[in-house]
């Protein structure tokens, strides 16, 4: 095994994350260049996807459609299925343009327009998997699709292994939840134990260890 892909395969996380900050050409080169064996082509792919926390996103939603189909590009979208109950019509455009649609839980612990002071992996399973369900429903019924796909609210550091059992159980195939700096595989798509594929989060080729994540960049005072 090399060093790279020990790396990529440890839970050594700060050195990996200080080989992202310091060398991210040198990161994303190996990582783009290594891809996984037998299950990952050796060339690049992006995916674009946003995240639907707050009632600002929502009213963001025709607009955003708008630039994304000016382009041709389609993206996925993580909603909460409180706002999907409160806003059928904007969360419908989404699955009409044909985007990819991932349960982000109902109440997005913890938000705090929907559920503030409480957060995702501080909850007990059954807590977990109601919130996972009531969120699938609100997207069926409103949307008229079946997510297959779940993040974390928050993801990264408030993501927790404990979801993956309850989402298998629901049928679920992928998870994007991870930080690429956090993880087995250094960034690519990694089959985890239970079955379910991770889809590690990063911003983009430069900065492969943060996310365009409008809490961090908008709300801290020294946002990454």
């Amino acid at each position: 095994m090399s060093a790279w892909e020990w790396l990529g395969r440890s839970r050594f996380f700060p050195l990996q994350a200080a080989v992202a900050i310091a060398c991210p050409r040198f990161f994303l080169r190996r990582f783009y260049d290594s891809g996984l064996k037998g299950i990952t082509p050796r060339r690049f792919t992006a995916t674009l996807s946003f995240d639907v926390d707050r009632k600002r996103d929502v009213l963001a939603l025709p607009s955003l459609l708008e630039q994304l189909a000016r382009h041709g590009i389609k993206a996925g979208f993580a909603v909460c299925g409180a706002w999907v109950d409160r806003y059928p019509v904007e969360h419908r455009a989404l699955a009409l343009a044909g985007c990819e649609i991932i349960n982000h839980t109902y109440n997005h612990p913890n938000s705090e327009e929907l559920c503030p002071g409480r957060f995702f992996p501080d909850l007990s399973p059954e807590e977990m998997r109601r919130e996972i369900v009531l969120c699938h429903d609100a997207v069926v019924r409103h949307m008229g699709v079946e997510p297959k796909g779940f993040r974390c609210p928050h993801f990264g550091d408030l993501h927790t292994d404990a979801v993956y059992p309850i989402l298998r159980e629901l049928g679920y195939v992928y998870s994007s939840s991870l930080m690429a700096v956090r993880s087995k595989q250094g960034g690519w798509p990694a089959l985890m134990d239970c079955g379910l594929v991770e889809f590690p989060v990063s911003s983009c080729p430069m900065h492969p260890h943060s996310a365009f994540d409008s809490w961090h960049s908008l709300e801290r005072r020294r946002p990454w």
